[in-house]
């Protein structure tokens, strides 16, 4: 323990948010996974809003890997990727459609490990994460239109978007005050993420214990 209080006093502020942004988004989507596992439903998910995020979670893994970003800066963003495939895998398995979950994932893998080897130049990585804003929010917008038309929340699990947000305030503060300057870019695309997350959050609240609609 003298260890470790030694290690985290050792430590600055922007450090230590930075790990604790790692640490939180690195089990944020557990939850979801085991509920998925345990009622084999996919009521009130939307898997228009993962395949989004995943698109945006890999843009910024790739670019951090392509531009050299000290790990805890953007480490959470490849644990959030990881979780999105695991998530894509339980949702074709429990729908009986692994096709489209197994291609997403595939060229997720092959465009992340294509920008971290440097074969995608920095105008086109910025180029495709122009895209990111527009995407990110069609992501929540999809999730909480997904909530809506099921009538109820009570399938999907809070802690990603609740965490998500506070992570993202912290991410933002260890933007502003890291070495290597900020893409303005990602400075943009975390402040409006984080309103995204906090309106999915407040969908989730709203419809928590209500019956699911009829068909």
């Amino acid at each position: 323990m003298e260890e470790v209080s030694a290690f985290v006093m050792g430590l600055g502020v922007q450090e230590v948010l930075g790990y604790l942004c790692i640490f939180a988004n690195g089990l944020s989507k557990l939850p979801q996974i085991r509920r998925v596992h345990e009622t084999q439903s996919i009521a009130g998910l939307s898997m228009t809003s993962i395949l989004l995020e995943l698109y945006c979670h890999g843009m910024l893994t790739g670019f951090h890997l392509a531009e050299g970003y000290p790990y805890t800066q953007f480490l959470e963003y490849p644990l959030l990727v990881l979780q999105n495939f695991l998530l894509l895998l339980l949702l074709g398995l429990t729908t009986s459609s692994p096709l489209l979950p197994t291609c997403a994932i595939t060229v997720a893998s092959t465009a992340i490990a294509s920008m971290a080897v440097g074969a995608v130049p920095k105008s086109l990585m910025l180029l495709a994460m122009s895209v990111n804003i527009p995407l990110g929010l069609s992501s929540k917008g999809a999730q909480i239109a997904a909530i809506r038309v099921e009538g109820t929340s009570d399938n999907v699990a809070t802690a990603a978007w609740v965490t998500n947000a506070v992570t993202g305030i912290m991410r933002l503060f260890t933007h502003l005050n890291s070495k290597v300057a900020p893409e303005p870019l990602v400075l943009l695309n975390s402040c409006v993420m984080i309103v995204a997350n906090l309106a999915v959050c407040t969908t989730i609240s709203i419809y928590r214990g209500r019956k699911p609609k009829v068909a």
